[in-house]
């Protein structure tokens, strides 16, 4: 499976893993696992290795010499020594030897045993060439059933309503659903870890859905009557957020705030851009955990250097179709807009295209060449109007 044609477009040693083995084939199974179990270079296909279905192997060996001349006349082992045939004889060293080491790694797997149950036909003459003590180990949580099919034809099915194809497949069917639950669920935690490591490693203190959410309820409570009263924070701003959110773009906004510490620097915006955008973007991501787990200490540099770590040598760096946007409100309400408009100018390195929205009062301060923003078109008041109606008192046909 290792050097195998195909392993790596398998991802074999990275999905779960289900044996299905026949006769011989349980006890092949059995020695590589313990074998893999043992030598590091197997490691990562063995540790995906969940569960088994045995259908009709000899674990226990057997008593008569009949038993496994039988299964060589049936073709199951093909052509063997007589040393090898008696080293499967009931109790033998080799049988026992196995299933002491096998059952110290048992517990990781799933097991299921199935066994046969009519006779098979060795030299003219019908013989049960393997018992139900013999197909089974009595591990704990072990399942076994019993197959209608003889040794030869156990892993033999008729059709796809065979009841005994039916009860193999039903195993097999409940353990992908399993395995596949449990790594959706193991994918999600993932993701809510990761989440929570970036945002412990840029330091962000509030996370930016706690804002949209207040700005949303300014919005609530800036209609007196009919008469929408507008405030330099909340307009447009509420709009244009929830349309990149009804349209799932990926977007990311801040929120300037004069007299609240966590609000004012360019190193706030930049930490927050940096948490937003990593959750629309896996590989930035993944980007930011690696510079986590370099040591990296964000709270101790200053915003060019934050700027040049998180952005120009990390996110302007990746290529995505997707569009970027940013929303950055209030920007007067900075102790350093110039300093701001300065570090956004390079956006036009950045491989990913990124559009950039900045709300701020008409203020000297600001007089700087940026590109403008006005909803003058008529579709994008009629837009707007439509937005803000929901917020407006009174019934449907005065709104």
């Amino acid at each position: 499976m290792k050097y195998g044609k195909g392993g790596d477009d398998l991802n074999i040693g990275k999905k779960p893993i289900i044996f299905v083995v026949h006769s011989m084939g349980g006890l092949v199974l059995k020695k590589a696992y313990v074998q893999g179990q043992r030598d590091r270079v197997y490691g990562e296909i063995v540790a995906q290795i969940r569960a088994a279905l045995f259908l009709s192997t000899p674990h226990r060996g057997t008593r008569l010499a009949d038993f496994l001349n039988g299964l060589l006349s049936v073709g199951i082992l093909g052509h063997s020594s007589k040393q090898f045939i008696a080293e499967l004889s009931r109790n033998s060293p080799t049988i026992e030897e196995l299933n002491d080491s096998f059952r110290h790694y048992a517990p990781a797997l799933q097991l299921f045993f199935f066994y046969e149950t009519v006779e098979t036909s060795v030299a003219g003459k019908n013989m049960m060439l393997l018992q139900q003590s013999s197909s089974t180990l009595g591990y704990p949580g072990e399942v076994s059933q019993p197959l209608n099919a003889n040794h030869h034809e156990v892993c033999k099915f008729s059709s796809r309503e065979d009841p005994n194809y039916q009860s193999v497949c039903s195993v097999l069917r409940d353990l992908v659903k399993q395995f596949k639950d449990t790594a959706s669920s193991i994918s999600k935690s993932n993701s809510l870890s990761r989440a929570q490591s970036i945002e412990g490693f840029l330091g962000v203190s509030i996370v930016p859905e706690k804002d949209y959410t207040s700005l949303l309820d300014k919005r609530k409570a800036a209609y007196s009557g009919y008469l929408r009263v507008l405030d330099r924070e909340n307009r447009y701003t509420a709009f244009l957020i929830s349309h990149l959110k009804t349209k799932s773009y990926n977007y990311g906004y801040f929120f300037f705030h004069h007299g609240d510490s966590a609000k004012q620097t360019p190193a706030d915006l930049f930490k927050s851009l940096a948490y937003q955008m990593s959750c629309f973007i896996p590989d930035y991501e993944a980007s930011l955990a690696l510079l986590s787990d370099n040591g990296l200490k964000i709270d101790t540099m200053d915003a060019r250097t934050i700027w040049q770590k998180l952005f120009l040598s990390a996110l302007f760096e990746l290529s995505s179709e997707a569009l970027l946007y940013w929303i950055i409100d209030v920007l007067d309400d900075s102790d350093r807009a110039i300093a701001i408009i300065d570090f956004l100018s390079h956006i036009k390195t950045s491989k990913t295209p990124i559009h950039v929205l900045i709300t701020s009062r008409s203020d000297p301060i600001t007089k700087t060449p940026v590109a403008s923003i006005c909803l003058d078109d008529a579709d994008d008041i009629r837009r707007h109007a439509a937005s803000e109606k929901q917020y407006m008192p009174g019934n449907p046909k005065i709104r």
